[in-house]
């Protein structure tokens, strides 16, 4: 039986919904939000099952995470679980008043994956507690994601070498252009194949800095034998702290100055991209370059999906006139970038755009001897 509340308790309520909703400079979430602030300045939110942190680690073994923990004095975060065992923590940093991740890790039990980022997104270190690590090389590609990257396009334009070195090495049929993750906890808590067999397996099987996603795709439960979406992973959640960061308002700006909130990429033209290249090559990306004169958004429009050889996938875009690359796998370590320029992409019209061999490509980077 529903008990009605009494009207002063109701109207007290009310008073103090509207006091936070005026005051959301200082009290960032407002009435209806599950957040609480207690002793030492930290924000603690509650991960609802609709909350974007929450949503990033669905189907894995972190999906049971309950709470963040947010010090601002610390730059520091954390989120719980209900198996004590279980944490991702990390740090932030302040840029251009704008809170983002500078660190994350991943904890189960006495292992623990740690991932550094700098102020371009990109990942300067990867670490495991059993002794692996790995740093980027110097070495620079031309950025071929195009400009205005946010979310988790930004990461992965950021981290070319990296994304390309997983992406390679997925065994699926499409060539590593990933379908997601899967797997996960088993239901009683216990993450799949954490044993020292199992880990070192997953180190084993991928040399470098694949062997310590390997690790991480141990621990998390993702799909067997394929790093890119624990990669993905990584981005996905990294992106979704950032926004929760950005929507507390910690680093003092606005959720857009977070770079995590893009314009939907969504419209009333359709782009049909169709992948008619032999020898089972799959389309990586499909690349709408952003017009900032027309403030139309841009980004990679497959996300961590790709599109096999002989298939096609439409987008529903924005119309107007736009650059796109469309980028493919080229030899173990190259991309070949088919540019389309100046497409005009017209409201309730589809353009189809057809990628086969008898397309001159372009070789990135340019000293290029694979393929």
């Amino acid at each position: 039986m529903t008990s009605r509340p009494n009207s002063a308790s109701h109207t007290a309520q009310a008073i103090f919904c509207l006091v936070l909703t005026v005051n959301l400079h200082i009290w960032p979430a407002g009435c209806g939000n599950a957040l609480d602030l207690f002793s030492g300045g930290v924000l603690r939110v509650a991960l609802t099952a609709d909350h974007p942190i929450k949503t990033a680690l669905k189907t894995t073994a972190f999906s049971a995470a309950s709470t963040i923990e947010i010090d601002r004095q610390a730059s520091s975060f954390r989120i719980l679980y209900p198996d004590p065992s279980r944490e991702v923590t990390g740090t932030f940093a302040i840029v251009e008043d704008a809170a983002v991740v500078s660190a994350i890790d991943f904890t189960f039990g006495p292992l623990s994956i740690r991932f550094s980022f700098d102020v371009a997104h990109r990942i300067v270190s990867m670490s495991t507690s059993t002794g692996q690590s790995w740093q980027p090389s110097e070495s620079s590609t031309e950025d071929i994601l195009g400009l205005g990257h946010s979310g988790v396009d930004a990461y992965i334009a950021a981290n070319a070498e990296l994304v390309d070195a997983a992406r390679r090495s997925d065994p699926s049929p499409t060539g590593g252009g990933g379908g997601g993750v899967g797997g996960g906890s088993d239901g009683s808590g216990h993450v799949p194949g954490t044993g020292a067999k199992e880990l070192l397996a997953g180190q084993d099987i991928f040399g470098g800095p694949l062997g310590i996603l390997g690790t991480l795709v141990v621990v998390t439960g993702l799909s067997s034998l394929s790093v890119w979406p624990a990669l993905y992973f990584v981005f996905q959640v990294v992106v979704a702290v950032n926004l929760t960061l950005a929507i507390l308002n910690v680093g003092g700006g606005s959720v857009a100055s977070a770079g995590n909130s893009a314009t939907a990429i969504t419209g009333s033209a359709i782009l049909r991209v169709v992948d008619n290249l032999s020898g089972s090559v799959p389309i990586w990306f499909v690349v709408l370059i952003e017009n900032k004169e027309q403030r139309l958004p841009g980004g990679n429009l497959l996300g961590n999906q790709a599109i096999p050889a002989g298939e096609s996938r439409a987008f529903n875009v924005p119309p107007g006139t736009r650059d796109i690359n469309i980028i493919v796998p080229h030899g173990p370590s190259c991309y070949m970038v088919y540019r389309e320029k100046e497409v005009n992409l017209m409201a309730g019209k589809t353009l189809e755009i057809v990628i086969d061999d008898s397309r001159s490509g372009e070789i990135l980077p340019p000293d290029c001897q694979d393929g």
